[in-house]
């Protein structure tokens, strides 16, 4: 959770700071640009998280959608069982 948020966040602060010294300004040229860029990467940051936090209830409701999918226990011993096959 706190690593999207501030993951994002940083990028925000370092997207303004690096606009600024790409083109040679002092690097606190506009303060509201900072701002507004780490604002902006914070809400982008919680949106992150919040979609990362309920994929597994998506993933449940297609499931339950489509009758063709195999029972979910079935499922992750497959996706283990490939990921171990992939790791050898």
């Amino acid at each position: 959770m706190l690593r999207s948020w501030g993951f994002f966040t940083f990028g925000g602060l370092f997207t303004a700071l690096y606009s600024n010294a790409a083109r040679r300004y002092p690097l606190m040229r506009k303060p509201m640009l900072h701002v507004t860029c780490t604002a902006v990467g914070f809400c982008v940051g919680y949106l992150a998280h919040r979609y990362e936090e309920n994929s597994e209830q998506r993933v449940q409701r297609l499931m339950e959608k489509h009758r063709n999918v195999p029972p979910h226990d079935n499922w992750t011993q497959m996706a283990r069982k490939a990921k171990s096959e992939a790791s050898d």
